[in-house]
């Protein structure tokens, strides 16, 4: 109905995809190693952890050392900011404007 054709790599050929196959290296390093996967009792329950783990406390270089929730938080935070500011300087403009006219 959605006129979408899947594409699908060939087996063995990680190259097609890089970036999404080092994120998937990386969360499997970090699994195995940093939450002891492999000796788990409750692999869903230590996957929902390594979720929220990965969200709200690791840091990531490319958001400025923060976890991707803080860094979205303060980017909401700013863009709301931003608007906040564009509508005083909106409303500035038509009271200018009433100003003038009266």
């Amino acid at each position: 109905d959605y006129n979408i054709k899947r594409s699908m790599s060939r087996a063995g050929t990680p190259t097609d995809n890089p970036i999404i196959e080092a994120l998937n290296g990386w969360i499997k390093e970090e699994l195995a190693i940093d939450f002891n996967l492999y000796k788990t009792d409750n692999i869903h329950k230590t996957i929902n952890e390594y979720i929220k783990y990965y969200n709200n406390e690791r840091l990531a270089y490319s958001l400025q050392y923060k976890s991707p929730v803080q860094y979205r938080t303060e980017l909401s935070f700013n863009y709301i900011y931003f608007l906040c500011l564009q509508t005083i300087d909106q409303f500035r403009n038509i009271s200018l404007v009433f100003f003038v006219v009266y």
